[in-house]
């Protein structure tokens, strides 16, 4: 009998250290304690629970150290069925060494992610080669879900869907966002279909992605930036200050695309080709480095911002600047998403594509932020960038005592203050301005609901609320755009 035991317990000691067979990371996945990723071991038993079915679903994974999967059999973290939905942070760093050569379907870093947020992530020097299709360095298919501040260098071999960045994105029920983001890639592709061939995003429908300040510098596009499969292009307001390099690709048709954003190599390694690029905080540009083009400034936690105080309800955050502002609206604040804010003083925004504060691929903002009479100007957000815009993208915490003034145009959900807000409060606010758009346009807030308890008190809106719509029927109010109600639970009350 203690012969058994003593075998048994061998064994369970054996399983501990096997990666996704119960396989533990350290952290709990909180925002405030993400699961950390330090090791190639971490990695590989962080994608065996993925594919054993442990989405992260709301949780945070965290990479602590730049890794080397030389010499690894790597499987792509997710499949079908056993999609990641959480939140990958790469901390500022690199992964090298990736290389798959498999007959699978959805390859890449990941395989599939759906409603999942990828970023701060660089890999360099991959070698991707699938003989099916949803084929990318970073992940082969995404479905909803933003990656962000992300970049790929390598080559990418697939049957269709091939891209560097994402395979696909398929389905404009779920919009994909790609933003900030670079790929430096030679493409090639083992079947005659190559439609869905190209730099950033390889197999995607007419409104399944969105991709802002990005470029492509590959070998090989069919399609430039974002290809298509069937039916029609990728929409013209779907590509935001977004470039590829012509000289790379340079024979495509006028139906392959929005060639009209092709640029030579000399004017993609000039800074002022990029308009509306943060080249202070995220983007840098050096004649002898990454070949002369824009590259991330992945230099550790470079952006990490420390404001007074503690982020409590007694020692709230004190926020004077547009960066600390910025900061918030990127997560890279301690707590962020949760923690208390004050504003110091008026705050004049000066980017023309302000990234709403909460939701669009990060969490809703839960907090409580405090305007504390003062105004912030100048929120512009000039096109359809998110699907929740204005400030605040998607509010469940409390803003309170804030004067806004904005210009919204093409928006879906969309408020001067607030796109969408869930649950919560909004008191003592204030709107001028203009928003404009096509669905659920409101002078302070876009979109009101569902099913849960939120409060407008005290506010007025001057701003002017335009519905763009053809048939002018989607919900357009001087102070809300629309509010859902079915009486089975909402508790919606403006007073």
């Amino acid at each position: 009998m203690k012969r058994l035991l003593s075998v048994l317990l061998c064994i369970c000691m054996v399983m501990t250290l096997i990666p996704g067979v119960g396989a533990e990371i350290a952290g709990d996945g909180s925002e405030n304690n993400p699961y950390l990723i330090s090791s190639v071991a971490d990695l590989q038993a962080f994608a065996a629970n993925v594919n054993s079915g442990t989405s992260y679903s709301g949780k945070f994974v965290k990479l602590t150290a730049s890794l080397d999967l030389t010499g690894v059999e790597w499987t792509p973290i997710g499949k079908s069925g056993y999609e990641f939905e959480g939140t990958f942070d790469g901390g500022y760093h690199i992964i090298t060494g990736l290389s798959i050569d498999t007959q699978n379907r959805y390859v890449g870093l990941f395989g599939k992610l759906e409603n999942a947020t990828v970023k701060k992530l660089g890999i360099e020097n991959a070698e991707i080669i699938a003989g099916d299709s949803d084929v990318a360095i970073l992940a082969g298919n995404a479905q909803g879900g933003l990656i962000e501040n992300c970049y790929v260098t390598g080559s990418v071999v697939g049957s269709a869907g091939v891209g560097g960045i994402l395979g696909s994105t398929h389905s404009s029920e779920y919009e994909t966002t790609i933003k900030n983001c670079y790929a430096r890639v030679a493409l090639d592709n083992t079947n005659a279909w190559t439609a869905d061939w190209a730099g950033i995003s390889g197999w995607n429908n007419a409104a399944s992605v969105k991709i802002i300040n990005c470029y492509s510098a590959c070998i090989g596009e069919i399609r430039p930036i974002a290809g298509w499969s069937d039916g029609s292009s990728v929409s013209n307001d779907q590509f935001v200050n977004t470039y590829f390099d012509k000289s790379l690709s340079p024979d495509f048709s006028q139906e392959a695309g929005r060639v009209d954003l092709g640029k030579t190599a000399d004017e993609l390694k000039t800074q002022t080709t990029f308009a509306d690029w943060d080249f202070t905080d995220i983007w840098a540009i050096d004649p002898d480095i990454n070949g002369g083009y824009p590259y991330l400034k992945l230099t550790g936690e470079y952006n990490v911002f420390t404001l007074e105080g503690s982020g409590t309800k007694g020692d709230p955050y004190i926020v004077t600047t547009e960066a600390e502002l910025a900061a918030i609206a990127r997560g890279e604040i301690t707590n962020n998403f949760t923690a208390y804010y004050q504003l110091g003083n008026d705050i004049t925004l000066t980017s023309n594509y302000w990234t709403p504060i909460g939701g669009n691929g990060m969490p809703a903002f839960a907090g409580s932020f405090d305007g504390a009479g003062y105004t912030i100007y100048n929120v512009n957000i000039c096109v359809p960038a998110y699907a929740y815009e204005g400030l605040f993208g998607v509010v469940t915490g409390s803003v309170t005592n804030l004067g806004v003034t904005a210009n919204i145009t093409g928006a879906i959900s969309a408020g001067a203050l607030v796109g969408c807000l869930v649950q919560g409060t909004v008191e003592s606010c204030s709107a001028s301005g203009s928003v404009a758009g096509k669905a659920d346009i409101g002078g302070l807030i876009g979109y009101i609901g569902e099913d849960y308890t939120a409060f407008v008190r005290n506010c007025y809106s001057m701003a002017t609320a335009t519905d763009t719509s053809s048939n002018q029927a989607d919900g357009c109010g001087g102070l809300v755009g629309e509010m859902y109600a079915d009486g089975s639970g909402s508790n919606i009350k403006i007073e």
